[in-house]
């Protein structure tokens, strides 16, 4: 493990010149994100405090791989790190690093995070690992036969995954998750289609698409035969809409976002946005919880929130390049930028106006076990 870090200790937000939540149309100032850091050092909050949920971050300079546990960058391989966000939101505090099994290599949240995806040494096998407060549990090997997957996509409640590893090349449906995982489905080569690159499974654990380097959309039936729904110019992301089978896709060319409205038996399809500015480089990142959709990418400035209903759009500006979107516990709240030693934002999306809160970088020394 890591030498103990600096720990944060309240997270401080802000509207206008009060504290409070930064609108989405109100970033906050450098000077007053500096101000605020200097005075942030205060006394930890006791380990009974609730856990809002965790964050994984890679140390600057490391390397990483894509992962869609939650459609953000990978982990580095050999110096994960892990934290929880432990308070109610608006007064809460980023712990130091959790002790990690030294087997874990990589960790994947599921929704809600109540458990994560790992891969463990030796071999890169994929494992399950639960949480107990703060600490991470040792984790138990799955049933799937997938080594280093190159994609892992949960289901919005979820129960199921989906793993895939391009070298093997296999594909594997894990439903039953957490507590009784067992493989679903498993599709080998001729089964898949070829350079796939994002993927996607529905709450019924049955329902699977797969976008590749193309543009193409697919379908993947049980039956090893695969239907196309869509083809974009420049495919963003997909994303199951939680409780359906409805399914969001974004097209960078044009900053189109499309619903795909029952998607495994009589697909429609329907704009739900046109125009939004994504920028061209940086990792795609796209969300869907029951509400809305949020678009964004690696190195970008503001987020793109999206009502399934109306098609209303909200332009959720940022002060720092977004480095993440990392759901946590409660739905509609992600991390959008944490690196070791580093301020944080937390993006809220839970009412009518989204709020983006500041948590203060890491200043104490103590580390949460």
């Amino acid at each position: 493990m890591r030498p103990p870090i600096a720990m944060v200790l309240a997270v401080f937000v802000f509207r206008g010149a009060s504290p409070g939540a930064v609108s989405a149309q109100e970033p906050a100032g450098a000077s007053r994100m500096a101000a605020l850091s200097r005075n942030a050092e205060v006394t930890a909050p006791p380990m009974q405090t609730p856990v809002l949920g965790f964050v994984s971050v890679a140390p600057a300079g490391t390397g990483g791989r894509r992962v869609h546990d939650a459609a953000v960058t990978g982990l580095s391989r050999t110096r994960l790190q892990v934290n929880a966000l432990v308070g109610i939101p608006g007064s809460a505090a980023i712990s130091g690093p959790l002790s990690i099994p030294s087997s874990v290599t990589s960790m994947h949240l599921a929704p809600g995070q109540g458990y994560a995806i790992v891969e463990t040494e030796p071999g890169d096998s994929v494992a399950l690992a639960q949480f107990a407060g703060t600490q991470v549990l040792a984790p138990t090997a799955l049933p799937a036969n997938v080594k280093a997957p190159d994609l892992i996509s949960f289901s919005p409640n979820a129960s199921a995954a989906a793993l895939f590893s391009a070298a093997q090349p296999r594909l594997v449906v894990l439903t039953g998750l957490p507590t009784a995982p067992q493989v679903a489905r498993q599709m080998e080569s001729g089964a898949l289609p070829g350079n796939i690159r994002e993927l996607a499974i529905a709450d019924d654990g049955a329902t699977v698409m797969a976008g590749t380097s193309d543009g193409r959309v697919l379908l993947l039936s049980g039956d090893g035969t695969q239907k196309l729904l869509y083809s974009a110019t420049d495919l963003g992301g997909i994303a199951f809409v939680p409780g359906s089978t409805d399914a969001v896709v974004f097209d960078r060319e044009g900053g189109r976002t499309m619903l795909i409205a029952s998607a495994a038996t009589a697909p429609s399809m329907r704009s739900l946005a046109e125009g939004l500015a994504i920028p061209k480089t940086g990792v795609c990142i796209v969300q869907v919880d029951a509400r809305s959709v949020l678009v964004s990418a690696i190195g970008a400035t503001n987020v793109w929130r999206i009502d399934l209903q109306t098609g209303q759009v909200q332009d959720v500006r940022l002060s720092p390049a977004l480095t993440m979107m990392q759901p946590l516990r409660a739905a509609g709240r992600y991390v959008l930028s944490a690196q070791p030693g580093q301020p944080a934002w937390v993006l809220d999306t839970s009412g009518e106006t989204s709020t983006v809160f500041f948590v203060p970088r890491q200043m104490a020394t103590s580390r949460v076990h």
